[in-house]
This record gives structure tokens, C-alpha cells and sequence, in this order.
């Protein structure tokens, strides 16, 4: 669902739904081609997208507060946590398209904005007890009104450009670069906001203070890429790319206050943005009976965002901090190759390091070394049928905090008709079994996310879709 919560951040026997989960995307584009020889396509789109989120959250959690300082002893039990929020966003994108000589440019401008609108509320039921027996003496509800981000807005606006260049019959030069200005603000954050005690309104509860200023905060960013592709001949090539890239924090990672009754969540309004460079060697080989493409990566970042234990008022917290520099560094390997005409058998690999540089500790979430083994069968022209087997490394190098995870290997197997056309409608359906022979196992970035412990078992799908 995209909601930033689960383990640990609720309580263990908490119950969770979603009562009201809303998404509208609506966009319309307009485009020309061919204005001339030089000017190939002019484009130009507009997209509006409304995200709505509710939360309901009955952590049946109850606290026994003993008498003292002036107030009586106390039983109170958390009914409910509601968190909820409006996101919005529009934006406008126009990009042109020339082709001159032996050059190939797009240049483009983009803008967008992003609002945000939040509430949670906290029901709770506030027992005041006989401190001799323990009986009820007087039940009080209070409704507590919170902010889980400021209200906030976030823009930007960016411009880019793209040229490819032949430089020879053999070798390609693609270079990019785009800039961007960022900037966002939010308002003045009072938490609690409000609270109603048996439907009588207090504004200043005990404990109001100011989470969050009025504030604005600028970003300035550019990136680029550049990188030389050489043909050895009419079957194979290699290539080589390097980029620069900036990421400025999201609201979330700014602002973010999350509390759902144990662990709580805290963003940095002063996270500084990430920055890195990557490089990337690539080589490609495709024949008739061999498809194959390989690429080793490089990539170090700065400022990476990332989320450390700590102590937010005098709670155990989840906070955003910039944990200096990092690099990830692995290879990507995919391949098919037909045995003969009806049989194909296919794979794909990957392996990923990530090492947070300051303390040479491992970074968190890194998937383990993982692949895909498959055959694809065609008995007749209209089926085609898929036996594959998918298989994961133990993952012991792992962040503080993180659980290690053993290998595993599940089978899947579908059976696929691409192309069935009944009059003027083209369909295509597929079934088949994932997980055929109930395989238990733990996918390692779900498990640490505190999502689930087992991934699902066997599980049947029937997929089709239509085309007019």
C-alpha cells in the first residue's frame, strides 16, 4: 500500500486496517511529429494525481499509571490511532525532439508541486481507579488531535538535455545533463494540536509545544551522464557510462512523526541532500541462438539518508540521518539461448554489495546474490510454456539491527497463449502455480522491513488481457 509503518513501529498485538485507501491519476498530452526534417516531435503533458490514505490502528495497549504528583492513580488504554493524509501532485512536462546530422538532441523542461495535508488522531479511554480496591471511579474519553508531517508544499523544476553523436561507423557518444531547482516550505506545527476531554474542546493540552517552524528550505542540483558505446561487429558491443546524480529529501525524510503506539519515526528538517557517481561497464552479444548482456557497476554516494536508533523525548526512535558516505558495487548478468527451435533456456543474475564507508559497516536492505533458471517450451505456435526455478543466497552481511536470512530455491511453472484474436480483439492469457511445491522461506528486504516473516506458499494466477 506504500504506507510507511509495520513492526516495529506497531505494537505486537496490534490490529491494522485500511479502511479508505483512494488514488486518481488523470493526464492529457499533446503531441506533433515530423514539424520538419530537423524537428522530429514536439510534446507537451499535464498530469494530475490525488493520494488518500487512512489508517485505523487498535494497538490494545493498556498503561497503569501509579498516583503522584497530584493525580490520582490511572488506567489508560489507547482505543484507537488514525493517521490519515491528502497528497497531491501536478505537474507539466514539454520535451522536443531534432535530429541534425549526426546528432540526435532532446531538450526538455519539467515542473511540478507536491502538497500535503495530514491528521492522526489518538482515541483514548482514561480510567480513574480506587487506589484501595482498583474499582472504577470515573471514565473520562479524550480524543488527542496530532500532526504526522506539517502541512507542506515541495516544487520543482528542472532542465535537461540529451545528444547522441556518431562519432564512427563502430562508436556512439550519448551525453545528458540536467539541472534542477528545488524549493519547499511548511507551516508553523503545533503537537498535540488540540485534544477533546468528553467533548469539551482544549486548545493548549499539557504538553503543546512546536514540533515544527515555519520554514523554507532551497535545493539547486545538476547532473549529468555521459558514456561511449563500441560496436565490434553486427553482433556484439561494449559499453561504458558514468553519471552524477542529486537527491533532495522528500517531505517524509524531512518531517516525518510517526507514532502508532511503540516505536516512533522522526525526519530532519536540516538532512542534507544525497549526492553521487556511478559508473557502469557494460558488454552485449545477440545471435540468432544467443541473447546476452552483462554489466559490472561502481557507485558511491554521499550524504546517503538512512535511518539509525536513537532517543527522541525519552522515546526509542527510528531517525533520518545522513550517514556520511557509501559505495554499492556488484554486476547484472542476463542471458537466453536456444537449444533448439521449440526450447529456449534462459537466466538472469544479480549481486550487490553496499558498505556505509564511515565505519565500514554493511549497509542495510541489500538483496543477496539472486537468479532466475528457466525453460521456455513452444509444443504448438500458439503456447508457450515456462518452467523456472528462483533462487536466493543466505544474506549474512548485514546492518545493525538487520536479521540474517538463509537461501532458498521455489519453482514456478505457467503456461502462456500470447496471441488469440476473436474478431477485432486481441487477447492473451496465461496460468499457471507459483511456488509449486510449498517452498517456506524469507525474502531478505520484507523480513527487515518487519513487513512479514514467511513469504506467501503455493499460490495459483490466471493473468489475460485485451487489446481493441
Amino acid at each position: 500500500m506504500g504506507i510507511p509503518g509495520a513492526a516495529p513501529l506497531f505494537p505486537n498485538n496490534a490490529k491494522v486496517t485500511y479502511p479508505q485507501e483512494e488514488r486518481q491519476l488523470y493526464s492529457a498530452e499533446y503531441k506533433v511529429n515530423n514539424l520538419s526534417k530537423e524537428f522530429v516531435k514536439l510534446t507537451a503533458k499535464y498530469f494530475h494525481q490525488f493520494i488518500s490514505r487512512d489508517v485505523e490502528n487498535i494497538p490494545g495497549t493498556a498503561q497503569l499509571i501509579p498516583a503522584g504528583n497530584g493525580q490520582p492513580l490511572r488506567r489508560v488504554s489507547v482505543l484507537n490511532i488514525k493517521p490519515g493524509a491528502d497528497h497531491r501532485v501536478n505537474g507539466f512536462q514539454t520535451q522536443a525532439d531534432f535530429s541534425l546530422a549526426d546528432y540526435y538532441i532532446i531538450a526538455g523542461f519539467d515542473f511540478w508541486k507536491r502538497n500535503y495535508n495530514g491528521l492522526r488522531t489518538r482515541d483514548q479511554k482514561i480510567e480513574i481507579l480506587n487506589s484501595a480496591d482498583s474499582s472504577v471511579v470515573r471514565t473520562t474519553f479524550k480524543t488527542t488531535f496530532e500532526k504526522p508531517l506539517p502541512n507542506a508544499n515541495y516544487y520543482s523544476a528542472g532542465f535537461y538535455l540529451h545528444d547522441e553523436i556518431k562519432l564512427a561507423d563502430a562508436l556512439n557518444l550519448i551525453m545528458g545533463g540536467r539541472y534542477d531547482f528545488i524549493w519547499l516550505n511548511n507551516e508553523r506545527t503545533l503537537n498535540p494540536l488540540y485534544e477533546v476531554n468528553d467533548g469539551v474542546v482544549n486548545n493548549t493540552p499539557t504538553g503543546q509545544k512546536v514540533i515544527w517552524e515555519s520554514k523554507s528550505a532551497k535545493n539547486r542540483s545538476y547532473n549529468f551522464n555521459i558514456g561511449l558505446v563500441y560496436s565490434f561487429n553486427a553482433i556484439s558491443n561494449i559499453s561504458f557510462s558514468a553519471a552524477r546524480s542529486f537527491r533532495s529529501p522528500s517531505l517524509e525524510e524531512r518531517y516525518q512523526y510517526i507514532d502508532l503506539g511503540s516505536l516512533i519515526r522522526i525526519g530532519d528538517p536540516n538532512l542534507k541532500p544525497e549526492q553521487g557517481y556511478f559508473f557502469d561497464l557494460g558488454y552485449k552479444i545477440f545471435t540468432d541462438d544467443l541473447n546476452l548482456t552483462t554489466n559490472f557497476f561502481y557507485n558511491t554516494l554521499k550524504d546517503l539518508v538512512a535511518e539509525v536508533p536513537g532517543i527522541y523525548d525519552n522515546r526509542n526512535a527510528l531517525i533520518k540521518v545522513n550517514i556520511g558516505e557509501a559505495i554499492l558495487y556488484g554486476f547484472e548478468l542476463s542471458a537466453d539461448y536456444s537449444l533448439v527451435n521449440e526450447l529456449k533456456l534462459y537466466n538472469t543474475i544479480s549481486y550487490v554489495r553496499g558498505i556505509n564507508q564511515k565505519d565500514d559497516m554493511d549497509l542495510p536492505q541489500i538483496s543477496p546474490l539472486n537468479g532466475i533458471l528457466g525453460l521456455r517450451y513452444y509444443p504448438f505456435e500458439w503456447l508457450e510454456t515456462d518452467l523456472s526455478a528462483v533462487v536466493f543466497s543466505r544474506q549474512n552481511k548485514i546492518a545493525a539491527g538487520e536479521k540474517e536470512t538463509p537461501g532458498y530455491v521455489y519453482f514456478n511453472l505457467s503456461f502462456n497463449i500470447p496471441n488469440l484474436i476473436i474478431g477485432k480483439v486481441k487477447s492473451g492469457f496465461t496460468v499457471g502455480i507459483e511456488n509449486i511445491f510449498n517452498k517456506e522461506y524469507m525474502n531478505h528486504l520484507s523480513t527487515n522491513r518487519g513487513l512479514i516473516i514467511s513469504e506467501p506458499g503455493r499460490s495459483f494466477f490466471i493473468r489475460t488481457n485485451f487489446a481493441f
